[in-house]
């Protein structure tokens, strides 16, 4: 049961690492996933667990030698960081989702497959704005997104689409 319990605590601090990482990251990296199920599903894994992994990293540090107040207080801080995070990534959900974000395919580059810009269109009524993102697949799960001013790039290498909805 020992050992059960450690994997436990080692699983919830690689997966509490990679979101946090995950979060800093990707807005230098710039990759997305290809699917919006996908994304999808990894948005709601975090949802859950983010307080799930916190939860289960503070209850891992309760001792069977502690003293009955310091094991509540550990009990009521795993509790409390818990419903806190839970919290924040309501906030976080529920933001990504209230924000649409509506891709158009513009451009396909013409030497080379996979690569196409976007014009993509976030929210609704009077916060709306739109960008243009060059889309490289990088591989059947991942696709490197980066901003690209269409009045600057050379426009024999593309090809314009009729407008479609991805």
């Amino acid at each position: 049961m020992q050992r059960f319990a450690k994997t436990i605590l080692i699983i919830s601090i690689f997966c509490l690492s990679f979101w946090v990482l995950e979060a800093i990251f990707q807005p230098i990296v710039q990759i997305e996933l290809t699917s919006k199920h996908a994304q999808f599903i990894f948005e709601i894994s975090r949802f859950i667990g983010v307080p799930l992994a916190i939860f289960i990293c503070v209850v891992a540090s309760i001792r069977r030698v502690d003293q009955i107040r310091i094991k509540a207080g550990k009990i009521a801080l795993a509790i409390g960081a818990a419903f806190i995070s839970f919290i924040i990534m309501s906030f976080i959900l529920f933001q990504s989702i209230q924000t649409g974000i509506i891709d158009t395919t513009v451009f396909i580059k013409r030497e080379t497959a996979g690569v196409r810009i976007i014009d993509r269109h976030y929210g609704y009524d009077m916060m709306d704005h739109h960008k243009q993102f060059q889309v490289k697949n990088i591989t059947k799960f991942f696709t490197m997104v980066t901003n690209i001013d269409t009045n600057k790039m050379d426009k024999a290498q593309w090809s314009r689409v009729k407008i479609t909805k991805d």
